[in-house]
C-alpha cells in the first residue's frame, strides 16, 4: 500500500490569511467603487428632482396664464389697484389678479361690490387661489390699444391716477420668475413672459 503525506510548507501556504497590503488594496478598490455608485445615485436623484421642479413650474405657469387669459378676454373693464394688482369686471362679477409679496404667489380671488355709484367698496369673497407659487419677481405691464411702450404704473397712489391708467389700458402682459429650492438640490428657475392679452370687450377712446 502506498500512502502520501502533505508537505508542511504547502499546508502552511494554503492556510495563511491575507496580508495587510492585500487588505488595503481590496479596501481601496471597494471604497472607490462605492464612491462611484453613490455619486451616480446622488446625481440621478438630483436630476430627477430638478425635472420634477421644472415640470411643476411649467404646469403651474401654464394653468395660471390660461386662467388669466380667459378672464381677461371676457372682461369688459380693468381697474388698476396698484402696480401688482388689477381688478377685472366680467359681466356682473369681479375678480382680482395680483402678486402677494408675503406668500410670493400669483393669485386669483373673486370680489363682491357693495355701495352705490361713486363710492363702491370691493371685498374679497373667497380665499385667494394661488395660481403660481414661489414667485420671486413679478410685474404687470399695461398697454394702450396701439402702443409699444408700457403704461407707467409706478405711481398709483391716488384714485385719480388709478383711473387714468385704467381708462387707457387695452392690453395686459405678465412677466415673472418662479424658483424652486430643495435642501439637496440647486435652486432652479423658470422665467415667464406672457403674450399680450387684449381686453376685447373693453371700449377705449385713446
Amino acid at each position: 500500500m502506498t500512502t502520501s503525506t502533505q508537505s508542511p510548507a504547502r499546508s502552511s501556504r494554503r492556510s495563511r490569511g491575507y496580508t495587510l497590503v492585500e487588505v488595503l488594496v481590496a479596501a481601496g478598490l471597494t471604497g472607490f467603487i462605492l464612491t462611484g455608485v453613490l455619486s451616480t445615485f446622488l446625481f440621478l436623484g438630483r436630476s430627477s428632482a430638478n425635472i420634477v421642479n421644472y415640470s411643476e413650474m411649467e404646469t403651474e405657469a401654464r394653468k395660471g396664464l390660461e386662467s388669466f387669459a380667459v378672464d381677461t378676454r371676457e372682461a369688459s373693464d380693468l381697474y388698476w389697484i396698484d402696480a401688482n394688482t388689477i381688478r377685472l369686471s366680467i359681466g356682473t362679477t369681479f375678480v382680482n389678479y395680483g402678486y402677494d409679496t408675503s406668500t410670493k404667489a400669483f393669485y386669483r380671488v373673486p370680489v363682491t361690490r357693495s355701495g352705490s355709484s361713486g363710492s363702491y367698496t370691493y371685498t374679497e369673497s373667497a380665499p385667494r387661489s394661488q395660481l403660481i407659487r414661489r414667485v420671486e419677481d413679478f410685474a404687470f405691464r399695461g398697454y394702450q390699444i396701439n402702443a409699444t411702450t408700457p403704461i407707467d404704473v409706478s405711481d398709483l397712489s391716488t384714485a385719480a391716477k388709478q383711473s387714468a391708467a385704467s381708462n387707457v389700458t387695452k392690453q395686459i402682459q405678465i412677466s415673472m420668475r418662479a424658483i424652486r429650492k430643495d435642501v439637496t438640490v440647486v435652486g432652479v428657475t423658470n422665467s415667464v413672459f406672457s403674450a399680450r392679452y387684449i381686453l376685447r370687450n373693453k371700449k377705449v377712446t385713446v
